[in-house]
């Protein structure tokens, strides 16, 4: 027979743990970005796709998706980057070529653009000079930061601050909670594909 002391206990324990479990779906509910539902650290092979239309941002570890997030763009989303201050997101495939704890959009990683493809096409259009070229290319093959100071722009990141509208001048934007899981799990060369 269960004394009323271990009633009252379990009764307690009880209410405790479905008042927990309300407070987990209420943040779920009013922000749903979050998702805890992994530990980052644990992650391996992990990759980034980010579809610009949808306005999301997907985590993959092993190819497989394990969260999705909502993304804001540059203020001219439409189309791929290809000069400096033209407002645009990048597309196409690209890695974290920097990571920077100290951004004053919280924190923030930068993308290899311009890569290859974009520089190729910036040549045959006289935007850039062969140096420009080369730099870039060597900068690609060594999976460093290419030249972000050309006409074709740079500075491309993925970044704190909010995910309500496209307000960036060409970078990924998502909530500070977000970035906190990214800067857990992705490293320096981590795989990142822009689609349109």
């Amino acid at each position: 027979m269960i004394n009323q002391k271990t009633y009252i206990l379990t009764a307690c324990a009880i209410i405790a743990l479905f008042g927990v479990i309300c407070l987990f779906a209420a943040c779920k509910k009013e922000n749903p970005n979050m998702n805890l539902d992994f530990d980052p650290a644990t992650l391996t092979d992990v990759s980034i796709n980010i579809y610009k239309q949808e306005r999301r941002l997907d985590l993959l570890s092993c190819g497989e998706v394990v969260a999705s997030y909502k993304i804001g763009l540059g203020f001219a989303p439409e189309g791929h980057k290809q000069r400096e201050g033209d407002g645009k997101t990048p597309e196409g495939e690209y890695y974290i070529c920097t990571r920077n704890s100290r951004s004053r959009f919280y924190l923030s990683f930068g993308l290899s653009y311009p890569n290859i493809i974009d520089a190729e096409a910036a040549l045959k259009e006289g935007a850039i000079t062969q140096k420009q070229y080369d730099s870039i290319e060597k900068s690609i093959n060594k999976q460093d930061q290419p030249d972000w100071y050309t006409p074709l722009g740079g500075e491309i990141m993925i970044h704190g601050h909010g995910s309500a509208s496209d307000w960036t001048l060409g970078c990924i934007a998502v909530e500070n909670e977000v970035m906190d899981i990214l800067w857990a799990c992705c490293r320096l060369k981590t795989p990142v594909v822009v689609y349109p």
